[in-house]
């Protein structure tokens, strides 16, 4: 892929537009020193779930914007010689009120719409008896339905198959009388739901097996997205129901939900943080962590010239680099930031300008009355496990920093510890 380095301000302000990177993107950094090899630990976990013919259910998290989805691209084009992998975002659905149901009939639609395009034909007695019974369970059969399936009657069961799954696909977006009239209907019925899906993955593992390839996996990405408590709905209330789907998924959840006062109940035996890329080592000291922070440059320097960008270039990187606590997404809205400044290069007071508006942009998601907390976790970097921390987390006020050797530690957001507000409660202690 070619890409060109920014080395002017209009073109530094597009280059840190953090969107994830696919394989062979020049863009790419390596972080595994600094954040362990999260994807050989994946393809590890792959190779011993099929060697004992098991299913791998994975909850795969980090903060959003830390590169998971590219991460994610990276694998796909790693395993795709030995397994076919339907990918599948999300946040293509309404994430504030998604339920089990609603992900089983996505898992449904996008499991036939991923074999057809990737060349396999699943048998048209499967799909007839499945899309049968989406009819009947789901869809009302109004004057309307009837008509349109009357005129689909010739194109073929196939065809006629995507019909009734689209149909419902529009229906997990529609308005929400409509999708809870839905949804009642197939919660009396479950069981019977997940047994077609079902239908559906042993057979299309079959076909993918057949052609001498291991096995099927799902990717389902932007889970992350879930707003907090839903996220606890449906993979620890309804967890063991997911689990009961017969493939390998990777399911990318929110970082909080790992540590939730019942995380612990979370029926997934398989569970995987990428690590944020550390600027500080761990301890009260906060000792610069030089091989963290190098990585960082090289994400800023991978994008733009930084000497025709800033007219500082190696402080004002430092600075924006510990400003954005090692997050890569703050990091590169703190360029944008600053670049948003100035019409020409950035100068030391832009990226203070910057900083304060990310600043800003944190004391909105805190309360008053959660500085307390904040300032005991600064102070020991071990908070306990309470609703407040798992929604501080949630919101990146926190930040969990796992080491290569899988010790972990807590930190409070450089743009909080620099905010007035947290400033005063700390003097206050």
């Amino acid at each position: 892929m070619h890409f060109e380095l920014a080395r002017n301000i209009d073109d530094a302000w597009s280059a840190v537009d953090l969107f994830p990177l696919q394989p062979g993107d020049p863009r790419y950094v390596d972080c595994s020193q600094v954040r362990g090899n999260t994807l050989e630990r994946i393809k590890r976990m792959l190779k011993r779930h099929a060697k004992a013919k098991r299913n791998l259910h994975l909850l795969f998290t980090g903060y959003r914007g830390n590169g998971k989805t590219t991460e994610l691209y990276q694998l796909q084009s790693i395993i795709k010689s030995d397994y076919e992998v339907i990918y599948f975002d999300v946040s293509e659905l309404d994430v504030n009120n998604l339920t089990l149901s609603d992900l089983l009939l996505v898992i449904a639609k996008i499991t036939v719409e991923g074999m057809t395009k990737a060349g396999y034909c699943l048998p048209d007695n499967l799909l007839e008896n499945v899309g049968d019974w989406f009819f009947e369970k789901v869809l009302e059969r109004s004057e309307k339905i009837i008509a349109e399936i009357g005129a689909k009657a010739d194109i073929g069961i196939p065809d006629w198959f995507s019909f009734i799954t689209t149909k419902i696909f529009s229906g997990v977006q529609m308005s929400t009388d409509d999708r809870q009239i839905m949804r009642r209907k197939l919660e009396r019925d479950i069981t019977e739901l997940i047994d077609k899906v079902n239908s559906l993955l042993r057979e299309s593992r079959a076909r993918v097996q057949d052609k001498g390839k291991v096995d099927l996996i799902f990717i389902m990405d932007s889970l992350d997205r879930l707003r907090l408590g839903l996220d606890k709905n449906l993979f620890q209330g309804s967890g063991s129901l997911l689990k009961q789907l017969q493939a390998n998924f990777i399911y990318v959840v929110p970082i909080s939900l790992f540590y939730d006062e019942q995380a612990t109940l979370l029926p997934f035996d398989e569970q995987l943080i990428l690590p944020m890329i550390p600027i500080y080592k761990g301890g009260y000291e906060r000792i610069l962590n030089e091989v963290g922070i190098e990585h960082l440059k090289k994400v800023v320097e991978k994008r733009l010239v930084v000497e025709e960008v800033f007219a500082c270039p190696q402080k004002t990187v430092d600075e924006l680099i510990l400003a954005s606590g090692g997050h890569l997404r703050d990091l590169m809205k703190l360029i944008g930031f600053a670049c948003n400044e100035t019409e020409d290069k950035i100068q030391p007071h832009h990226a203070e300008r910057a900083i304060n508006k990310l600043i800003r942009d944190y004391e909105k998601v805190i309360r008053d009355e959660e500085y307390e907390h904040i300032v005991t976790v600064y102070q020991t970097q071990d908070p306990p496990n309470n609703e407040t921390n798992q929604k501080l987390i949630y919101n990146n006020v926190i930040l969990v920093y796992t080491e290569t050797d899988e010790t972990e530690w807590k930190d409070v957001h450089p743009a909080v510890v620099k905010n007035n507000k947290f400033q005063k409660a700390l003097k206050q202690r």
